[in-house]
């Protein structure tokens, strides 16, 4: 079909999903760039691949970010960061590495914290709004599970998430990363090797599987294997 601003608009965006996948987050952060440009002389619908102009952006400064944070610059991954959380301030990722970032620094902590409460509970309005969409129990197990909240709830909306979309690769990533979140590796590289079955070519999750593989080695080694699910 003809490229229209939007078909080119989606089109940029898996693009750059699939670069970010590969480590190239550059490079993806600068196809994200290509598609605002366009915006600016064609404007997009507000849904353009399921996402806003805002959170488009959002997405390339985390792309940013995540560079930043490959080439030991932490300063300018926090700069990243907070451009991406101005643009969206739900945006899970963004939030999840600010998280992460933050470690060492209270006050900044405690504004990503207030940050992942609000994103927590808008999540869960839309699940309350919609109980069959598996995206949104996806969403806030994967927030609340990289950060700080209810584990148990991340653990049972993880698990609600594949109950409605049982062959979908990303859930299982979400769910192993709940479980390492609680400390237990072992099902983290069983439910993230079930996400590698689904999704065998994706980096990010075979180098996740990698990771949890590698912590659950120290795990039997430091204080030996961790907990089995019931």
């Amino acid at each position: 079909g003809a490229p229209t601003p939007n078909f080119a608009a989606a089109a940029r965006f898996a693009l750059a999903e699939m670069l970010h996948d590969q480590g190239r987050n550059q490079q993806a952060a600068s196809v994200l760039a290509e598609a605002l440009e366009s915006a600016e002389k064609a404007p997009l619908e507000t849904d353009v691949a399921g996402r806003s102009a805002e959170e488009i952006r959002a997405r390339m400064h985390y792309f940013l970010a995540r560079h930043h944070a490959e080439a030991g610059q932490p300063d300018r991954q926090r700069e990243q960061l907070d451009k991406a959380l101005e643009n969206d301030p739900a945006d899970p990722d963004a939030l999840i590495a600010a998280y992460e970032l933050s470690r060492g620094d209270a006050e900044h902590r405690q504004r990503v914290l207030r940050l992942v409460r609000e994103a927590a509970a808008q999540l869960q309005q839309f699940i309350d709004n919609e109980p069959e969409e598996p995206t949104f129990y996806n969403q806030y197990a994967w927030l609340v599970g990289n950060t700080e909240g209810d584990l148990d709830k991340a653990l049972e909306y993880s698990r609600k998430s594949i109950a409605l979309k049982p062959e979908e690769g990303g859930y299982y990533d979400t769910l192993a990363h709940v479980y390492a979140g609680r400390g237990d590796y072992e099902n983290a590289v069983k439910y993230q090797a079930r996400a590698a079955e689904l999704e065998p070519y994706s980096g990010l999750i075979l180098s996740e599987l990698a990771a949890f593989r590698k912590k659950l080695e120290e795990a039997k080694n430091t204080r030996g294997p961790a907990e089995k699910e019931e």
